[in-house]
């Protein structure tokens, strides 16, 4: 029979009820979970079924490994805030934050070719896959139960959140931009709710997706709020940013980057627990904020309970040539067209056509 070997990089971030562990923060049908009442609500479930049905009632930012007898279930949110890695081996199976201590405790040295191609030519590894072919990494929106059976344990992932995009609302520009405005009231009015009254930071850059937070932050009468930029002295970026938290009345930093503060960060210990902790075996950590956080922590701009939140509305528009997909009354394209409108679209750090 399998041993379940749970271990995370800090402990201390982690709440623990008997074998179930949770970290983050969230809400149930709306109402708010202390981080330490959801680790309480999850050790409750004893089925995976039940599993399932909690988590899709829950919104928020959090992740949960429950053990259950024999068995074990994993899961993360719908953006995969604070991310899970497995792996299944001939006597263990090991789960844990940090992929690096399951690949040396599995001792699995090896490289997954076609995952190092993927990273090569993407800068990340998609689906559940890792650089290491047997470490697996729990999706968004996916939660997985590690069951006994008599030939081992079975390993199951079942996505019980998709955000599937479509044309779900035929209703005319102005309606749509009420349910916009309706949607972003009841976001905020969340996240007001459970900042209740800590720091937002938010890294105020010149585009949209920034200045609709402190815009909606500042309409819904939330004041404890600094905006800060980065970069070179007098760029662009950071003298609309401040002209923008000006304007709304909001404490502004700004913290410089130069070749020598690079050399300097780059060099740290901290920087090494960064790179690592954010590259996660399935992708390239991102670099350009993180010494601007680092500073703001370090020099005591903002108080160590402060919350962060960046204008990330990721999104990616593919080619023209996929659009008869989206709307088939136009014509439709084969599979070699799909393919290539994918790869010029996500594969472009190198050439592929090899």
């Amino acid at each position: 029979m399998n041993r379940i070997r749970v271990h995370f990089r800090d402990r201390k971030l982690w709440n623990r009820s008997g074998t179930t562990y949770t970290r983050g923060s969230a809400f149930l049908d709306g109402t708010p979970i202390p981080r330490t009442s959801l680790c309480r609500t999850f050790s409750c479930e004893r089925t995976f079924d039940g599993f399932l049905s909690l988590l899709r009632r829950l919104n928020g930012f959090f992740a949960v490994v429950h053990q259950v007898d024999d068995a074990s279930f994993v899961a993360v949110d719908h953006v995969r805030s604070f991310p899970l890695f497995y792996s299944l081996g001939m006597k263990e199976f090991y789960v844990s934050d940090d992929p690096r201590w399951i690949r040396k405790n599995a001792n699995e040295q090896a490289v997954d070719k076609l995952s190092a191609v993927e990273f090569l030519l993407a800068g990340y590894v998609t689906g559940s896959d890792t650089l290491s072919p047997h470490v697996k990494q729990v999706q968004a929106g996916e939660a997985l139960a590690a069951i006994p059976t008599s030939g081992g344990l079975c390993i199951t992932p079942l996505r019980y959140f998709e955000y599937t995009h479509g044309n779900y609302f035929p209703e005319p520009r102005e309606k749509l931009l009420a349910r916009l405005d309706s949607a972003l009231i009841a976001a905020f009015e969340r996240l007001i709710r459970w900042a209740d009254g800590r720091t937002i930071v938010v890294p105020l850059s010149g585009g949209a997706d920034s200045r609709v937070i402190v815009l909606m932050l500042k309409r819904l009468g939330y004041d404890n709020i600094v905006a800060f930029s980065y970069g070179r002295i007098g760029n662009e970026e950071s003298w609309i940013s401040r002209k923008v938290a000006s304007t709304l009345g909001i404490r502004w930093e700004f913290v410089p980057y130069s070749n020598e503060a690079w050399y300097r960060w780059c060099r740290s210990d901290e920087w090494k627990t960064y790179s690592q902790a954010a590259d996660n075996l399935s992708s390239v950590p991102h670099i350009q904020d993180w010494p601007a956080v680092w500073e703001l922590r370090k020099q005591e701009l903002v108080p160590q309970d402060s919350i962060f939140v960046p204008g990330l509305l990721a999104g990616h528009s593919l080619e023209p040539t996929i659009f008869p997909i989206i709307w088939p009354k136009h014509r439709v394209i084969d599979q070699r067209e799909l393919l290539i409108s994918i790869c010029e679209a996500f594969y472009t750090l190198r050439d592929w056509s090899r």
